[in-house]
């Protein structure tokens, strides 16, 4: 039935109310019979909402040792990744699968069409006697659905984690050949960390109209009068002198924050920061209230350029 049915019979008193609800085709349900053999493939896929993390689980087990696939949104640069884990590992899928009574699901395929975005899912699950069970949703889940995914990333998560700081790691150690030609630097401090906010989006010229946009608010004195300062405007690539930038960035090894994300546990009384360095190979993103090795010295050095270079501008024409 289209939208303009569902209306019409909206204005009809003779017609009972129309459901909004999910569509499509519930699972077996409770005369689903468990299989007890053992599984030999097993897929899931996380659908996230738009600009959210999806990401998927494959497990290979009909050769020993079993490979397991995962590839995530959120670290594209990694690509599909891929371990081989043991039958221990197996063995705590089928025993969640049995706990969460997924045989109940096989055949579950519904989705809601009355929301734009949302999130979904899909699994994949083929057993040693060639039984299958397979669901998919799209914002529309199985009962039982919210115990299951809790279960599940408490098996992968620990093994995931582990590929992607070695994925990390890997391109850590790949270094970095290019030079710095564009970066966001923040450094804002919250609560009895203070209150100096520094902010800055530079580029080289052509990258942005207005290529030097920085915004301090100096409250403590460290590096600049206190006060509230702001440039946005285009500058000559020479003004900026990307070239001090990258010398503080090497020298302090920034490329070991590579994709670090950690929050400290009183962050609301931290220095927030984040950094993202464009060096044209590569691009290294930092963030946390949780500072990484080598930060307070590493904030120091930058900071102090930063203002230099700010300085400089508002005081010459350039």
């Amino acid at each position: 039935m289209g939208l303009l049915e569902k209306i019409k019979r909206l204005f009809k008193k003779d017609e009972p109310p129309f459901d909004f609800g999910d569509e499509g085709t519930d699972g077996e349900g409770e005369r689903a019979k468990i299989n007890n053999s053992a599984i030999v493939s097993f897929g899931y896929r996380y659908n996230g909402s738009i600009g959210g993390n999806s990401y998927s689980y494959e497990i290979d087990a009909r050769k020993t040792p079993a490979v397991l696939k995962t590839e995530h949104m959120i670290y594209p640069e990694y690509g599909e990744l891929t371990k081989e884990i043991d039958a221990a590992f197996v063995n705590k899928l089928e025993e969640l699968y049995k706990d969460c009574r997924l045989a109940a699901w096989n055949g579950f395929n519904k989705y809601n069409p009355h929301i734009c975005d949302g999130d979904g899912f899909s699994l994949s699950i083929r057993f040693a006697d060639g039984g299958e069970c397979y669901a998919h949703g799209s914002n529309s889940f199985p009962r039982g659905y919210g115990e299951f995914k809790t279960k599940l990333n408490a098996i992968f998560d620990p093994v995931v984690r582990q590929m992607h700081e070695e994925a990390r790691q890997k391109i850590i150690d790949g270094g970095i050949s290019g030079e710095l030609r564009f970066f966001m630097a923040n450094f804002i401090q919250k609560g009895s960390s203070g209150s100096d906010r520094y902010e800055a989006l530079v580029s080289e010229q052509g990258v942005r109209t207005q290529n030097f946009d920085v915004r301090i608010k100096s409250v403590s004195g460290e590096f600049i009068e206190p006060g509230e300062y702001r440039i946005c405007r285009e500058v000559l690539d020479e003004a900026i002198g990307f070239g001090e930038f990258d010398a503080i960035v090497k020298k302090h090894n920034v490329m070991r924050w590579y994709n670090y994300d950690k929050a400290a546990e009183d962050y609301n009384n931290s220095e927030w920061f984040q950094l993202s360095l464009d060096f044209g190979d590569r691009t290294v993103n930092a963030c946390g209230t949780e500072h990484p090795e080598g930060y307070d010295e590493f904030r120091r050095e930058f900071l102090a350029q930063l203002v230099k270079t700010f300085v400089n501008i508002r005081d010459n024409v350039l």
